[in-house]
């Protein structure tokens, strides 16, 4: 992640998608929020074995999650231009002339979170292995049929606000960068509906030089971290638990 944040080596397949396509720097945050969930379900199965409650497990989870998302908040908008490195030390500086809520850290914590309380309120049945047995292919989809139910409803929301949500002065389930994409008939409207709830939640205090700034001189500004997009790392962390549940 660090190799393709300060460039990548100069590597085309290293730099993100303007827009659209698809990278090798576009698959580090999908792996590493893949991992995410492979690595909770391996945790609290050892856990379980040890016997934590879960009133332990929620003060973890919770604690976690809280340090994540602060990290993540002070890193983003650590400015010393505001200022406040001259009264106080530069640890505490916050840029409070354009503070941006979401973030990389935000994102992870929050996805994690969401992981983790599955896994501490689920059922924990282990998946009862048989050789050459019809039920093996989808055994662990119906024992977890109550999670994957969560995560259904999850995409199903993502879907519907993505393509049927109303958005003003712009075509309804658009995906585009907008500027001069589209041959410039939608030049305000970049990101579509996740770019709308994102201004709801959190005003213009957003990412203002997203990758698609330059070559489609966008700007309306727009987060890759925003909340729509939060919704599908929770989906994709929840394959990393599901791919473990076999084995733990």
């Amino acid at each position: 992640m660090v190799f393709v944040n300060y460039g990548g080596g100069g590597y085309w397949f290293f730099q993100h998608a303007p827009w659209n396509g698809l990278t090798v720097a576009d698959l580090v945050m999908p792996w590493f929020v893949f991992i995410i969930g492979a690595s909770v379900m391996l945790a609290f199965s050892s856990m379980r074995r040890k016997g934590v409650s879960w009133q332990q497990l929620l003060r973890k989870v919770t604690w976690r999650t809280i340090v994540l998302v602060l990290i993540g908040f002070c890193f983003m908008n650590y400015s010393p231009r505001d200022g406040l490195w001259q009264i106080t030390p530069p640890v505490s500086c916050v840029s409070w002339s354009w503070l941006r809520f979401p973030g990389v850290l935000q994102r992870l914590g929050f996805t994690y979170f969401v992981l983790a309380l599955m896994q501490t309120f689920s059922s924990h049945k282990e998946v009862p292995l048989r050789e050459h047995h019809w039920w093996n292919p989808v055994q662990d989809i119906f024992l977890y049929w109550a999670e994957w139910l969560f995560i259904g409803l999850l995409e199903t929301a993502w879907l519907c606000l993505t393509f049927l949500l109303p958005v003003p002065n712009c075509p309804t389930g658009y995906l585009g960068a907008g500027g001069i994409g589209d041959n410039g008939l939608f030049p305000n409207c970049t990101g579509g509906a996740a770019a709308f709830i994102d201004k709801w939640f959190f005003g213009d205090n957003m990412f203002r030089f997203p990758s698609c700034k330059v070559l489609y001189h966008t700007t309306e500004p727009f987060d890759p971290e925003g909340v729509l997009g939060t919704i599908n790392s929770i989906v994709i962390g929840f394959f990393g638990m599901q791919i473990l549940c076999l084995n733990v």
